[in-house]
């Protein structure tokens, strides 16, 4: 969440100031009426409810984003601080509820006896486009689909089996990179961050369809890599504020609407070399990523859809 709230408070883009006023006016109002409401009826199991973790004063609408500066950390400390060093702090941002937790023990406790309750991640809108739907393990609740994911994850892919019959690919990968860097005579300059991506983008090619990377294909795998990078550091104010989702970020709503095009398209392009190369039988018994889980479509094609499978491919890359 650090990221996605540090991003929130420095790349951001709203809609004209006098339009921002009055609908912050009228969701004021409305507020004051729900919260009237709220207060005036009371509920018989209101008292069986456990007492939340107590809360600093908040505003309307945008709860304690005003609290919140860069660099982040430092803000979350001070207002422990201010508060008695408090282990638990209950904080409201926009719509969203967060937990500022400043306690090795209460922070034990969160990820061993109450690890479950704390098992998901927060389903951003911002961050459906790049998840096939929150369908990815990176993305999916904790539920039986994501201990599912896990299962192929540690089992299928990313097993200690696996990764010794991929070592070879990236034995063989680091000498063709020493041969072009050894190659010719005398001096000359290397990009070495730049030999390095494409050392990495032909590891993970050629484990997900068994070949190296063409040139175009590079350029938009280093492409999407580089822009999803980009997008995750950022934030949507529609993330914590819904009502202004569709009048937010329009900039950065466009650029991840080309981004997951871009994306798919690439991973739908593997997918389908895999297929046809099966098809002919031209697969041979090298093992690749995309022909195993082409394999557990077979076994269970309404279950492993392509986009199961494209989601499964998504994460290589960006780890």
């Amino acid at each position: 969440m650090e990221p996605q709230l540090s991003s929130f408070l420095t790349n951001i883009s709203l809609p004209p100031l006098p339009n921002i006023l009055a609908l912050l006016l009228l969701l004021f109002i409305l507020f004051l009426i729900i919260n009237k409401r709220s207060s005036s009826s009371s509920s018989p199991s209101s008292s069986l409810l456990l007492p939340l973790p107590p809360s600093p004063p908040s505003l309307p609408i945008i709860g304690h984003l005003h609290l919140l500066s860069l660099p982040l950390h430092h803000s979350l400390s001070r207002l422990s601080s201010l508060h008695n060093n408090s282990p638990l702090l209950l904080l409201r941002l926009g719509s969203r509820l967060a937990l500022l937790i400043s306690s090795a023990s209460a922070a034990e406790q969160c990820f061993t006896k109450h690890d479950l309750t704390f098992a998901n991640r927060p389903t951003l809108p911002s961050s459906q486009r790049l998840s096939y739907n929150f369908t990815t393990l990176v993305a999916a609740p904790y539920s039986p689909h994501w201990r599912n994911l896990r299962r192929i994850a540690t089992a299928e892919l990313f097993s200690s089996s696996s990764l010794n019959y991929f070592s070879h690919v990236i034995t063989e990968e680091v000498a063709f990179l020493i041969k072009q860097l050894s190659g010719g005579s005398g001096f000359r300059k290397v990009e070495v961050r730049e030999k390095l991506d494409e050392l990495a983008l032909n590891v993970v090619m050629r484990m997900m369809v068994g070949r190296r990377c063409d040139e175009e294909e590079g350029r938009r795998f280093r492409w999407v890599v580089k822009e999803g990078f980009e997008l995750v550091k950022e934030s949507s104010v529609g993330d914590f504020l819904p009502v202004l989702r569709r009048v937010g970020n329009v900039g950065r709503e466009k650029r991840m609407v080309r981004l997951e095009k871009e994306a798919d398209e690439l991973f739908e392009k593997a997918v389908e070399e895999m297929r046809r190369r099966r098809r002919r039988g031209e697969e041979g018994e090298e093992r690749t990523i995309v022909g195993r889980l082409l394999d557990l479509q077979e076994e269970d094609r309404e279950y492993y859809t392509d986009e199961i499978i494209k989601g499964v491919i998504l994460v290589l890359p960006f780890n």
